[in-house]
């Protein structure tokens, strides 16, 4: 069997950072300077992980590239690089799915420890057999929720939609970034997505998991823990004077 070579992507406008990422890492580091080029060629790609820049020129903030970076490789670990020092673009990139952020210049421990950890993180995520839902749990190799309100089956593509959203739980995902994970080039309506994400909140809902699926029209979907509201005490019941 011929052993697949591991290798990163970086999304910098600088073609030097690439090169820089390489000879830290002893890994080679594919360079992009802008998100649509990257893009293109995702189907041929499959990297360990994404270095990628909070400014690219002429395209505004990589960050905002990174739902589609989550979704496109799920099992890749996200990390974010800037000589920026705005201190919120560090919560802003992990928010958006970012597993770890690097200033530049760059210190080489630090980057390749960071490397190794999220990997190690990645690895272990992907390793497991289910996924906790709250109030219920996703078994993602036999394809079905256990909630408490009882077991449901999943179909291939419902077990994959399921599984993207969970990969980038609480984070919008634009509807065209979804169908392209999921039928690849296949051209695919929005109606026709939106099909699979009823049959998805149905799912959740019979199952009990205490999951929901929100829908931004023009922004995109995203899988949300419901939080139930407390009752912090009881109603009072009035007795008749």
């Amino acid at each position: 069997m011929v052993k697949k070579e591991k290798y990163t992507i970086t999304l910098d406008d600088d073609p030097a950072v690439p090169k820089l990422i390489a000879g830290f890492t002893q890994l080679n580091s594919l360079g992009f300077q802008a998100a649509e080029e990257l893009f293109k060629r995702s189907t041929e790609l499959d990297p360990i992980a994404v270095f990628v820049d909070v400014h690219l020129a002429g395209t505004g903030m990589g960050i905002e590239y990174i739902p589609q970076l989550r979704v496109t490789w799920p099992h890749a670990a996200v990390l974010v690089v800037t000589a920026d020092s705005e201190p919120e673009l560090v919560g802003r990139a992990l928010t958006l799915g970012a597993n770890d952020f690097l200033r530049k210049p760059f210190n080489r421990a630090e980057l390749v420890g960071r490397l190794k950890a999220r990997l190690c993180e990645m690895s272990l995520r992907f390793s497991v057999d289910s996924i906790d839902l709250g109030g219920g749990r996703f078994n993602i190799r036999k394809r079905f929720i256990e909630g408490p309100a009882g077991t449901v089956y999943l179909s291939p593509l419902q077990g994959e939609l399921l599984r993207i959203l969970l990969d980038s739980e609480g984070q919008l995902i634009p509807k065209e970034v979804v169908k392209k994970a999921i039928w690849g080039k296949i051209s695919v309506t929005d109606n026709a997505l939106d099909r699979r994400l009823s049959e998805l909140r149905r799912i959740l809902r019979d199952s009990g998991a205490e999951m929901r699926l929100i829908s931004e029209y023009g922004r995109g979907i995203s899988l949300q823990r419901h939080q139930p509201v407390r009752q912090d005490s009881p109603k009072l019941r009035q007795v008749p004077a």
